[in-house]
């Protein structure tokens, strides 16, 4: 099995080591850039410690591979980049290179990267939905019982609730098949959210007619018995800076694909309990998808922060037993919130969706 070097390796990413043990390689060492703030072990869900390094050099001689994954709230600059992939190159480590929010970088990258060490195919899962002459016009229906994992913003746990019901449904015995909010989930056997979806010379019915193609095509495919799809950004803009991509990607999948209930992740706040009927109706309306489980994230936005050009927050970390005792009493009224963070807690979000499935 292949031995991964995630760099540089960000908070974003915790979801990733926290389930490491899916992974269809050894995601055996993370490295973070210097001055990051981050260092001390990560708990992965079978209960082995991962060390947050800051050696790349050192780290680089047990691996095989290198992921260089996606900047999360910080960013790593160009030159750091640039010489952390030489250096991978020259020792002749397979590059799995999943950057793809800046263009013009990505296009250097490819220029320096051999095309014997690209390791994006060895993780990507592809599946044809291509028609005849191109032109998509007909939407499929689906057999297959669909859950959506949405946000109401970013930032608050979409991509570890992916990974977990992935994962959960799997032990149970079950066919799942998912499609990541994100674009570089192959690595865990999931489909990458397609690239048509960011794709601007598109417009929204193409957008729409496609994705229902290539999720009817991994239906037919895989004949799973279950299928999970995240959907990225927040379901509305937070402010006139915060847009979240103003909805756009669940306006386009809740058209393409008509789930059979819904996962709403909230980042955290001390909200009153009217705030969960609320985001359901709201939901409902503008989607028509129902929000049948509530996960809460141990993310807060941080609205006192500046809001940058780029419309980047801050979110602040908040302590999970504050979090847990928050979710136990708003559940005194409202049922159907979960805290995975407790084992008995995830089987009965697993239990409760087979049930509200079935």
């Amino acid at each position: 099995m292949e031995q991964v070097l995630v760099y540089p390796y960000s908070k974003e990413y915790e979801a990733v080591i926290k389930n490491r043990k899916s992974a269809e390689a050894s995601l055996a060492r993370v490295v973070a850039p210097r001055g990051w703030g981050l260092s001390g072990d990560i708990l992965d869900n079978s209960g082995e410690r991962v060390e947050i390094e800051h050696n790349f050099e050192e780290a680089l001689k047990d691996c095989t591979t290198v992921w260089f994954a996606e900047d999360g709230l910080l960013r790593l600059p160009m030159e750091l980049l640039l010489e952390k992939l030489v250096l991978a190159v020259r020792n002749k480590k397979k590059i799995y290179y999943t950057r793809y929010k800046n263009a013009e970088e990505r296009e250097i990258v490819e220029k320096l990267l051999p095309p014997k060490l690209n390791a994006e195919n060895d993780y990507e899962r592809k599946v044809d939905f291509t028609v005849s002459g191109g032109e998509y016009h007909t939407l499929y229906e689906f057999k297959t019982p669909i859950i959506n994992v949405t946000g109401l913003s970013e930032n608050s746990d979409k991509y570890k609730m992916q990974l977990l019901l992935k994962e959960e449904f799997t032990k149970l015995g079950y066919k799942v098949s998912a499609v990541s909010s994100r674009r570089d989930s192959g690595i865990f056997g999931m489909y990458s959210m397609p690239g048509f979806m960011w794709e601007n010379k598109l417009s929204v019915t193409d957008k729409i007619l496609r994705f229902n193609h290539y999720v009817k095509a991994i239906e037919k495919t895989e004949r799973p018995e279950l299928i999970i799809l995240g959907i990225p950004g927040g379901a509305f803009p937070r402010n006139e800076y915060r847009h979240q991509y103003f909805g756009e990607f669940h306006f386009e999948i809740s058209r393409a694909v008509l789930c059979d209930c819904a996962l709403l992740c909230s980042s955290f706040s001390e909200y009153p309990v009217s705030y969960f009927e609320e985001a359901e109706q709201r939901i409902r309306q503008m989607y028509d998808m129902e929000v049948g489980f509530h996960i809460i994230s141990d993310k807060m936005y941080d609205c006192r922060d500046k809001v940058t050009a780029d419309g980047t927050g801050t979110y602040l970390s908040v302590d999970s037993g504050m979090v847990s005792d928050s979710i136990r009493e708003w559940k005194k009224t409202k049922g159907n919130l979960y805290d995975t963070a407790s084992e008995d807690e995830k089987r009965r979000l697993v239990d409760d969706i087979i049930n509200s499935l079935s």
